[in-house]
């Protein structure tokens, strides 16, 4: 899948995720007159979804990093799929919400007092959830955002209140001001939700950490089990040893991958995902072709740093290269 390494890029994107999610309530308020809302909603949804999918099947499927968007939902938990649905509930009735406060106290106070509270109450929702993943940023920054929205809503709810000349007018602007309130209160929660079906952590390899079955490997040659079957294993450090007794079947020339023949066993170790390309750069060998080696022997060493630096997952594919050999194969302590 894309994956924003640029923290430019990821402004201009939250810039333009911004600029769309106003785009729609200034949408809905110029075309009340001739289109129901009811139907204007309805093709809001439509428009979102297809959206949505598009984004999943070009940006969300390319590239050799992650996992592309239908081997990632195939193996998503069925607590992970329930938290983006409620998720995906929660924004939609607070967008409801959100519109009916814009048609009565109009556009100009309903939004800035709707999303601004969003805004409030997600970044800290969402710092929590930063913070149990372990991927939580500034809190300078974030407290001086979050204060200037506040102070901006401050602003807007003072000049609302002068906005109305009648009291039917102040009413009606009441009205509108809880039901905002309302909807800001609850949009603050649906990323939250969203955030916990996903690993926040590392993209390029999601659960970090974590062993994960070879059909989750972020690389289709792999993935495929074209080369036999195997595990992909998120390394804590840049080490590799020997799995078991063997003699070295092969050393690449690129040090990245070695061969180890067990008994009746073809096993291939793998360090990241293209790494080839990197030519041997920040990877050290220290077996040759034809040594024996027994289970915890060093084979590999490898820098993390340089392999994402270079835009690689570091994730360490063991491969079982003669599984056609063996009726089944199974691998203890790997979650199906």
């Amino acid at each position: 899948m894309f994956i924003v390494n640029s923290y430019t890029l990821a402004v201009v994107f939250c810039f333009i995720t911004m600029l769309c999610w106003g785009s729609w309530g200034n949408t809905q308020k110029l075309a009340a007159k001739s289109w129901r809302y009811e139907l204007f909603y309805w093709d809001y949804v439509i428009g979102m979804v297809v959206f949505a999918l598009l984004l999943a099947f070009t940006m969300g499927s390319i590239g050799s990093q992650g996992r592309p968007f239908l081997a990632d939902i195939s193996q998503a938990s069925a607590a992970s799929i329930l938290s983006i649905i409620l998720g995906g509930f929660i924004f939609n009735a607070s967008n409801i919400l959100l519109s009916a406060s814009t048609s009565i106290a109009g556009l100009s106070v309903a939004f800035p007092l709707g999303v601004g509270l969003a805004l409030v109450i997600g970044v800290i929702n969402n710092y929590i959830v930063d913070v149990q993943q372990g991927t939580q940023g500034n809190v300078a920054l974030l407290a001086i955002g979050v204060l200037l929205v506040v102070a901006a809503i401050i602003c807007n709810g003072v000049a609302s209140g002068k906005r109305g000349d009648s009291q039917t007018d102040r009413k009606n602007s009441r009205k509108g001001i809880i039901l905002a309130i309302l909807a800001g209160v609850i949009m603050s929660f649906f990323s939250r939700f969203v955030a916990q079906a996903m690993d926040l952590s590392n993209f390029a390899a999601p659960a970090s950490g974590k062993v994960t079955p070879y059909t989750d490997i972020p690389d289709e040659t792999f993935a495929a089990g074209v080369l036999g079957t195997g595990v992909g294993v998120e390394p804590t450090e840049g080490v590799v040893v020997a799995p078991c007794d063997g003699e070295i079947s092969s050393v690449a020339e690129s040090k990245h991958a070695v061969g180890v023949a067990a008994n009746d066993m073809e096993l291939l170790i793998h360090v990241g995902v293209d790494t080839v390309a990197m030519n041997g750069d920040g990877f050290t060998t220290y077996v040759k072709e034809g040594d024996q080696v027994k289970a915890g022997d060093l084979l590999i060493t490898f820098d993390r740093a340089k392999i994402k630096a270079a835009n690689h997952p570091d994730t360490v594919v063991v491969l079982l290269t003669n599984s056609d050999d063996f009726e089944d194969v199974a691998y203890p302590g790997v979650e199906e």
